[in-house]
């Protein structure tokens, strides 16, 4: 997903309108209609991991959406999130 610049508290000396890279998704096979991302994602996870086997891989997470299977943490100074399909079986997506 690309932004604007200056929206972004750390890109305050980009000028307005200059689009800048602020997140990046990867996806498990079918998930939103797209084909499975197959190289290594971010921080060792693997879209097969369950729930908890996700979860543990980064820790206590900086933050829980408390109606979608939806946590984040702070990782290699980003966010790293992770979404899980309903049933917590298997990671979704890895944003």
């Amino acid at each position: 997903m690309f932004s604007d610049g200056s929206s972004h508290e750390t890109a305050r000396d980009i000028p307005r309108g200059t689009l800048i890279l602020t997140a990046v998704f990867f996806f498990s096979e079918g998930r939103e209609g797209h084909r499975v991302y197959r190289p290594a994602l971010p921080a060792q996870l693997k879209f097969e991991m369950s729930g908890d086997e996700g979860l543990n891989q980064l820790g206590i997470p900086e933050f829980r959406n408390p109606i979608l299977p939806v946590y984040r943490w702070r990782w290699r100074g980003t966010k790293l999130a992770e979404t899980f399909v309903d049933s917590l079986s298997s990671i979704a997506r890895v944003s």
